[in-house]
């Protein structure tokens, strides 16, 4: 007997919002209705943190689309009810891909079930054409080579929601160098470093409705330039599409708001309504992923991927996720483009200064990706960056005319890189009476330098933000401030670091005094430089490439 095909994701109650009047089960034409036009919503309950952005890409995507298809600004949809507009938008999403592709389980091997493909054969998987049965645990973007992110076979059960997120996250986001490795079309690096599909994203007021309305406006107002770059095709459920695993998709052929997809999947029937197998068909070892990238970094469009130059071309390509993350550097990197290298935002923030409806004080920017390096994840990072209104000044024209806060970036990191350097000289005093190096003390001298640098990237924004306020006003003294607070830190961190540093109990008392009187001295000299200079002795100031900036090279 034929397994019954289903859930509908377009008619079924799925999705599980949370809402001023709790949590309730939606069908997603009706999700989108709330978002676009509804009250608030809070939350979906089964999303988790690694899912989060590739969902919300995903709804924009559809959102963007089917507006399209009926004519509707965003305006016009939220001035429209809920009840009304997701009639219209299931009708218009039912359009855009084959029959059958929004079924979660399809048993038919000739047609599409929700991102998973036809079998290249149109016969059942199993039978000799290469696909593998597999647990549902395969289902996630965070598991590296050694398990250390999401433990491997810990999500075996999926229910029909925790599938359809478990699917959108694997078919849209990347791993490289594993089992299961592939790209996606919002990759960044192809060789695995800073790779990842990334996610930056503004959020208003702290508002869904807001955030997914803005998204989707962003969106529909590039569509022209986004068909003019090469996107100018109608193939939008890229799933949809018979594909063999090895030949690629030209993206002239796209639609501008396409749904990527990466991989050869089909979904077993469920079992009392729960899935727990899934075949898989290789598809990575041939080098092919699914789309042709015609820009060579996989800029197709998204208002969600934050772009860098190609060191070697110098055309814009997707910054992906780096080992450490977003710290204090990455982040503003992005924001305002401070390098030497140079960054620039996603269009979805870079949209907010055309945006004077909103209250500047709810203005946030969202970081997320998981990191992957030599086929090892180095971790999922997020983070939330406030921009708020600083001493009377708004912070969001930065973004656009961002000088102010590169003059304040460079200079204050100069103080950084040099405060540390003083730290270092002053532990090497404890640790051998001079401020040299010394064979087996960099971990110990590197500690101090460390802890300097956590309570830096804690602090650093609100700061940054504070001292290109001053800078814009033209002040002299605009650096001062933060030369104070970098010597307040300083001196407490040395105070701390020093139960790390072994000494002898009668050398101990000479050699801290020494050390905290060379980091006092030092500091002041830094205080007194102006623009950053004053220098440091040889042996004492930060190398010239940080650890972090070695796996940004390709």
């Amino acid at each position: 007997m034929t397994a019954r095909a289903g859930p509908d994701l377009l008619a079924d109650s799925l999705f599980t919002v949370v809402g001023a009047d709790g949590c309730a089960p939606l069908p997603l034409p009706m999700l989108l209705a709330r978002l676009l036009a509804g009250w608030e919503l809070h939350g979906f309950s089964e999303v988790t943190a690694e899912q989060y952005g590739h969902w919300h890409r995903f709804l924009v995507r559809c959102a963007t689309r089917a507006l399209r298809e009926l004519g509707l600004a965003v305006a016009a949809a939220q001035r429209t009810e809920p009840d009304a507009l997701a009639p219209q938008l299931e009708r218009a999403l039912r359009s855009l891909a084959p029959e059958g592709a929004w079924l979660l389980y399809q048993p038919d091997p000739t047609r599409p079930g929700f991102l998973q493909p036809p079998t290249p054969d149109g016969k059942p998987p199993g039978g000799g054409n290469n696909y593998k049965p597999d647990s549902m645990a395969l289902l996630t973007s965070t598991i590296g080579g050694k398990s250390h992110e999401r433990k491997a076979e810990v999500a075996r059960r999926l229910t029909p929601e925790q599938t359809v997120y478990a699917l959108v996250e694997y078919q849209t986001a990347s791993i490289y160098r594993l089992k299961h490795g592939y790209e996606s079309q919002l990759t960044g690096s192809r060789d695995g470093a800073g790779s990842g599909t990334p996610f930056m994203a503004a959020r208003i007021g702290g508002s869904l409705c807001k955030s997914l309305r803005h998204d989707v406006d962003v969106m529909l107002s590039s569509w022209d330039e986004i068909r003019r770059a090469g996107l100018a095709g109608n193939v939008w459920a890229l799933w949809g599409t018979t594909w063999d695993g090895a030949s690629q998709l030209p993206s002239e052929r796209l639609d501008p708001a396409f749904i990527p997809m990466a991989r050869l999947l089909r979904l077993a029937p469920p079992d009392d309504e729960v899935f727990h197998t899934i075949w898989f068909r290789p598809t990575w070892l041939g080098g092919n992923p699914r789309v042709r990238d015609h820009t060579g970094g996989g800029v197709l469009g998204d208002p969600f991927t934050p772009l860098v130059p190609d060191p070697k071309t110098g055309a814009p390509k997707v910054r992906g996720t780096l080992r450490k993350g977003y710290d204090y550097t990455e982040v503003v990197r992005l924001l305002f483009g401070t390098d030497e290298q140079g960054g620039e935002a996603s269009p979805s923030v870079r949209a907010l200064q055309d945006r004077a409806e909103w209250e500047r004080t709810d203005l946030a920017v969202v970081f997320e990706g998981t990191a992957y390096e030599q086929g090892k994840t180095g971790g999922f990072h997020r983070r939330t960056v406030l921009l708020p209104t600083v001493g009377g000044r708004d912070v969001v024209p930065w973004l656009q005319d961002p000088a102010p806060v590169r003059t304040a970036h460079t200079a204050m990191l100069d103080r950084v890189k040099k405060t540390k350097g003083a730290l270092r000289g002053a532990a090497r005093i404890v640790l051998s009476g001079e401020p040299k190096p010394r064979e087996g003390d960099s971990a110990r001298v590197e500690a101090a330098a460390a802890m300097l640098e956590q309570r830096v990237d804690a602090d650093y924004l609100a700061h940054l933000f504070a001292t290109a306020a001053v800078v814009e006003q033209g002040k002299d003294d605009w650096i001062d401030p933060w030369s104070a607070w970098l010597t307040e830190q300083a001196l407490d961190v040395f105070r701390t670091s020093l139960a790390m540093l072994p000494v002898s109990t009668n050398q101990r008392w000479e050699r801290e005094v020494s050390a905290e009187s060379y980091l006092r001295y030092k500091l002041s000299q830094m205080r007194e430089a102006v623009g950053g200079g004053g220098e440091v002795e040889p042996g004492v100031e930060e190398a010239e490439t940080e650890p972090e900036e070695a796996e940004e090279a390709e």
